[in-house]
């Protein structure tokens, strides 16, 4: 496939995703989500029940490991590469969680704020393989 063809199909595919968000959000604006006026209970020390206020031990355990992958890997491979794809991975990841956060204290169930997570995400690599099919 040449440049141009690539192009022609990431802008139709851009289109049908647009057509998409554009079709789910009219059919989205008829039934809108209102949360239940019931309040949450709460425990005795102000806490609302279900959260944890303690930090995870399963959440340290996962910063070490990250950590034992980025340094294995900047062992491996040029640590300027690794560099840049943590980076990005960390921009990508901060771009999808603020989607997701915005779209619950919007009042959108779960599953529905991580499809426009990921619909949005997907809608943004289409952007960026267009644009490096436009400049390379």
């Amino acid at each position: 496939m040449s440049a141009r063809e690539l192009l022609l199909v990431s802008v139709v595919m851009g289109l049908l995703a647009v057509g998409t968000a554009a079709s789910v959000g009219r059919i989205r604006r008829e039934a809108t989500y209102r949360p239940s006026s019931r309040r949450v209970p709460r425990l005795a020390g102000g806490t609302v029940a279900g959260s944890s206020t303690v930090r995870s031990d399963t959440v340290g355990l996962g910063l070490v490991a990250l950590l034992a992958v980025f340094l294995v890997a900047t062992a491996v491979v040029d640590t300027a590469l690794v560099a840049v794809v943590a980076l990005a991975t960390a921009i990508l990841g901060y771009f999808a969680w603020g989607v997701y956060s915005l779209a619950r204290l919007r009042g959108l169930p779960r599953a529905h704020a991580v499809g426009l997570s990921v619909w949005l995400f997907g809608v943004v690599l289409i952007g960026v393989v267009a644009v490096q099919l436009l400049v390379g």
